[in-house]
């Protein structure tokens, strides 16, 4: 009876501290798990972050165009001639869905390697870290960038009118002013016309 009255209280003592364990252990998962989570938040935010002059998401200027198509996959459209080139992929293969298109030049001197000169992007998941992106109003986009008032030009038979910042970032707006493509470019020049449609 003696050891059976010591047992039980030895009994409760190590249910108590399993269980403190146990509620010490789910906290740190979920700690664990918060932290994942946020860095995978930071980590997609990137991957649809539009940086002028520079990216497009993981896409860069002056990037080797193989290390993009290794990134992206083949491409679903394209066209190439005199040592420059157009890709297009997009959504689900889908060629009504959003595109991201990337425009590449070859220099056949020291450095033959074809890179990325212009990316253009027409899903609104991409943001600027100004949230500007596509569906974004001609308003928002003055508010966050000087930009000057290029050709209009046509798509699939819409007009569109081009704005461009020499930050590196240029804009298609249909005739309501609203964003429908971003173009990324090269920082300190006007966006120049490509030699193929990016379209």
């Amino acid at each position: 009876m003696i050891i059976f009255k010591k047992i039980i209280p030895a009994v409760i003592i190590i249910g108590l501290f399993s269980a403190c364990a146990s509620d010490e252990n789910k906290a740190t998962a979920a700690k664990d798990s918060s932290i994942v989570s946020t860095s995978d938040s930071v980590s997609s935010d990137k991957a649809l972050l539009l940086v002028p002059g520079t990216s497009a998401g993981k896409v860069s200027i002056d990037q080797n165009a193989e290390e993009v198509y290794a990134e992206l996959g083949k491409p679903d459209a394209g066209d190439a001639a005199m040592q420059k080139a157009v890709a297009i992929w997009y959504k689900d293969h889908d060629p009504k869905s959003y595109a991201t298109a990337i425009y590449t030049v070859r220099d056949t001197g020291d450095n033959p390697a074809a890179r990325v000169r212009q990316i253009r992007v027409t899903s609104p998941a991409f943001k600027t870290a100004d949230a500007v992106g596509v569906s974004s109003s001609l308003q928002e986009i003055q508010k966050a960038y000087t930009v000057a008032k290029l050709t209009d030009i046509t798509d699939s038979g819409a007009p569109l009118v081009m704005y461009d910042s020499k930050s590196g970032i240029a804009f298609e707006t249909d005739d309501n002013g609203i964003c429908k493509a971003i173009i990324i470019h090269k920082a300190g020049e006007s966006l120049k016309v490509t030699s193929l449609p990016l379209r």
